[in-house]
């Protein structure tokens, strides 16, 4: 069984822990009306397709477990609805490192634009988006924001939300929002409808489970987390290693993190696992300053290669360039590297373990490790194919791009992994693809699509990959979708 109730969130190893956090039953006071899950409407046929493919909401659910109760208790403070609680169900499966074509990213899926407008940071080290503590903060204060312009209509909220205020104000116009129609009366996108219904579906789903035979999931005791303030810059690898900690639970309780490295100008924090964080603090309170990594000047004189520079300062190479995410590109005259501090270079064994556990794991997690390339004058989608052995096609799909686009000198184009060609019951995993979301693209059920490919549920996808995602010449899988 999955655990659900029952999750903490602690500021500190010190502070005080909220502990029993029941979640859904929080639900059954929710502003969903009873008429939104009569039989046949919109949302209650998404209840009873959650109800009738549990691994589906098993896997969201696994993945959200470390976040549910901090993400109840974050609305519960701003007095906000409880139905909100299942947003980043909708938007990505509770998935941090989701990423949409449109460049939404993390659980929330917020645009690089709004984060910004809520203040979250976003630099060569860290994004704000996928990181779970922050980025709930901001969505959170930004659904109120809406909560309150929209006359606390849950449904125009929701819809605010995923499709814009402006838009939603235009199709309000020049009704008042107080005399504004139910939401399923409105003329919005697809993609907003389908929103909307799956959260208040979820809603009946979880403040009815009697209705739909659905059994709310019994408390584990599964891992809870707490924060620790660091004196400076950190290294999950060493911290994970000394403290005795999975380095891949670390890593996905700092998903904010580009690299193994907290930013060197701050945040300066770690989301460690609560029945670790003893560990964790005695661990950073001993490696200090041997975990702190200082800033240096490159070769002022002339450019280098990363491998050059790295073997005059006496580091690891592959080291170096992962933990400057260098791509093997020149070192620039003047520009500001990171090199570890003596006592952390990776010599040791089981450090140089862990960092190629975690090269892989960004590769296939992060999509900001996908090839890029700048184009220069001379460049067109026939010789960029050539060179990276892929279909301009592909390329074109890869970055959204429409069967007319030209390309510019300047442009940065991201490439995709090359591959044999696909069957039509096939596809390639893209850079912050999840099982849940490929299921969701193509009307299936996690648990089918598994199957199908004969790995867990919660495995997390490498780019590049081929999933077979049906029977060949069989039906069209987005049939399965419930109907709006």
């Amino acid at each position: 069984m999955i655990c659900l109730a029952g999750l903490t969130w602690c500021a500190s190893v010190n502070a005080e822990v909220m502990t029993d956090q029941t979640v859904w039953p929080l639900l059954s006071n929710s502003q969903t009306q009873p008429s939104e899950c009569l039989p046949g409407t919109p949302a209650e046929r998404w209840a009873s397709h959650y109800a009738n493919h549990p691994e589906e909401l098993s896997a969201i659910l696994l993945r959200g477990r470390p976040w549910l109760a901090h993400v109840a208790a974050e609305i519960r403070q701003r007095e906000l609805p409880a139905e909100l609680v299942l947003v980043p169900i909708a938007e990505s499966g509770y998935d941090n490192y989701a990423r949409s074509p449109r460049d939404a990213a993390g659980a929330w899926q917020l645009m690089p634009e709004t984060a910004a407008a809520l203040g979250l940071t976003t630099n060569r080290w860290y994004d704000g988006r996928h990181d779970m503590v922050a980025a709930t903060a901001a969505a959170l204060d930004y659904l109120g924001e809406l909560y309150q312009r929209f006359d606390q209509r849950l449904d125009l909220t929701l819809a605010a939300y995923n499709a814009g205020p402006g838009r939603i104000t235009r199709t309000l116009s020049p009704v008042d929002v107080a005399d504004a129609p139910e939401w399923s009366q409105l003329s919005l996108p697809g993609e907003t409808r389908i929103f909307i219904a799956r959260i208040l579906g979820l809603t009946c789903l979880f403040s009815e489970p009697d209705r739909y035979d659905f059994k709310y999931p019994a408390r584990t005791g599964e891992p809870d987390f707490v924060k620790l303030d660091t004196p400076g810059p950190l290294d999950l690898i060493a911290l994970a290693g000394q403290a005795d900690i999975e380095l891949g639970m670390l890593l996905r309780l700092n998903s904010g993190l580009k690299s193994h490295l907290t930013p060197p100008h701050g945040p300066h924090r770690v989301l460690v696992p609560r029945a670790r964080a003893g560990a964790a603090e005695r661990t950073i309170d001993s490696m200090q300053p041997a975990m702190v990594k200082t800033w240096t000047k490159a070769n002022e004189q002339r450019h280098e290669q990363p491998a050059d520079f790295a073997g005059r300062h006496e580091i690891d190479p592959e080291f170096f360039i992962h933990l400057n995410r260098l791509d093997n590109q020149l070192i620039r005259v003047g520009q500001q590297l990171l090199l570890p501090s003596g006592d952390s270079r990776p010599l040791d064994p089981d450090y140089q373990s862990m960092l190629e556990f975690h090269i892989e794991w960004t590769l296939s997690l992060h999509p900001e490790n996908r090839l890029r390339h700048r184009v220069r004058r001379g460049d067109n989608l026939w010789t960029l194919s050539q060179r990276y052995t892929v279909s301009p096609d592909r390329i074109r799909q890869w970055n959204g791009m429409s069967p007319s686009s030209r390309i510019r000198p300047g442009q940065v184009l991201e490439i995709p992994p090359s591959a044999p060609a696909l069957a039509l019951n096939e596809y390639q995993v893209q850079p912050g693809d999840t099982l849940w979301t490929i299921a969701r693209m193509h009307g299936l059920s996690v648990e089918s699509l598994a199957r199908l490919n004969g790995i867990p549920i919660d495995y997390p996808l490498g780019a590049g990959r081929v999933l077979i995602i049906g029977e060949q010449g069989c039906c069209n899988p987005l049939e399965q979708i419930p109907a709006l």
